[in-house]
C-alpha cells in the first residue's frame, strides 16, 4: 500500500551559547523515538542525510561518547545474577528518576560547546576523540 513521508523538524535537545543541538532518530523516523547518544548540530543533517558538501562524514553529527568531555556517570550494579536484588532495582529506579545519565549527556555537550569542540559550524573532528 502506498504511503507518504513528511519531513518534520527534529526536537531540540538543548541550546547553549547560541549553539543548537538536535535529537537524531533511527532511520530518520520520529515514531521510533530519539537516539539516546547521537545528536546533530544542523536540523537538516542526520544518520542518512547530510547537507555538508564535499564531506565524507557529516561535520554536524556526533555521538556524545566520542566527545573528549564525556564522563560516564556512576550507576548502581547491573541487575544480573546475584546483583538482581530489590535494593539494586530501587537504586536503578532512582537513577532513572533523577535523570543521572541525561544530566551527564547535557553536561558533556555543554562543556564541548564551551571548549569550542561543538560550534554552530559543526564539530571539530580532531577534538572529538578522547586522548589515549
Amino acid at each position: 500500500m502506498p504511503h507518504s513521508t513528511e519531513w518534520v523538524e527534529p526536537a531540540l535537545f538543548l541550546m547553549h551559547q547560541e549553539v543548537a543541538v538536535y535529537h537524531m532518530y533511527k532511520d530518520g523516523d520520529t515514531a521510533q523515538g530519539p537516539r539516546a547518544y547521537a545528536f546533530t548540530l544542523n536540523d537538516l543533517c542526520g544518520e542518512d542525510e547530510c547537507v555538508c558538501e564535499g564531506q565524507k562524514v557529516c561535520k554536524n553529527v556526533f555521538e556524545v561518547h566520542d566527545l573528549a568531555t564525556w564522563q560516564a556517570p556512576p550507576h548502581p550494579p547491573y541487575l544480573i545474577g546475584e546483583d538482581n536484588t530489590p535494593e539494586n532495582q530501587k537504586a536503578w529506579e532512582k537513577h532513572q528518576k533523577d535523570r543521572v545519565e541525561c544530566k551527564a549527556i547535557e553536561t558533556a555537550i555543554k562543556l564541548a560547546i564551551e571548549q569550542g569542540i561543538l560550534t554552530k559550524d559543526g564539530a571539530a573532528a580532531a577534538a572529538l576523540a578522547k586522548p589515549d
